[in-house]
């Protein structure tokens, strides 16, 4: 009998132990499926704010495009009325979409922008100078815009790179 008594307490251990391991096999499991499930959510939410940021960098690097080549035009052949109105719209879609979507570009990116259209809005401002200065009949001087185009044209190269680089980055193609 009293060889009975370590046998039962042996056998009530192992039943304990294998009742106590399921029940923590259990919680495991369940807990291994919350973080799944947590994980799986901010994947699709990660995804649609790259999927997002991929498409305003796209957008962006167009305007930019669009803005410089119209700009270009322009310098080319600056007496066009049709070249100017499509470099001012070119770059007041840029600025404004820019804006709106500042969120999704990094400091340099952001910075690089602001300074460009600082120099535009100077060279805007400038020249409504200039035509108020002519309705009063005095001597006109050089567009400013000619003067500011070599500026811009320096500033553009860098911002495109930037952004090049950071969609790259974006889509995983090139490493930090």
């Amino acid at each position: 009998m009293l060889a009975s008594i370590p046998a039962v307490a042996a056998i009530v251990w192992f039943i304990g132990k294998r009742i106590i391991d399921r029940w923590f096999k259990a919680r495991e499991q369940a807990y291994e499926q919350e973080l799944k499930i947590a994980s799986q959510r901010d994947n699709i939410r990660f995804s649609k704010l790259h999927e997002d940021r991929a498409q305003v960098i796209k957008e962006l690097y167009t305007k930019l495009v669009d803005f410089r080549n119209s700009g270009s035009m322009h310098m080319i052949v600056p007496k066009d009325a049709g070249f100017k109105k499509l470099f001012y719209e070119h770059f007041t879609e840029l600025t404004s979409y820019f804006q709106r979507h500042r969120i999704y570009f990094s400091e340099p990116v952001c910075e690089l922008i602001d300074k460009l259209s600082t120099e535009m809005q100077i060279a805007v401002s400038d020249q409504y100078m200039q035509q108020a200065r002519e309705a009063k009949g005095e001597q006109l001087q050089k567009e400013d815009l000619d003067k500011k185009w070599p500026v811009i044209q320096k500033i553009l190269p860098d911002l495109l790179k930037q952004i090049e680089k950071e969609f790259r980055q974006l889509l995983g193609v090139d490493e930090k």
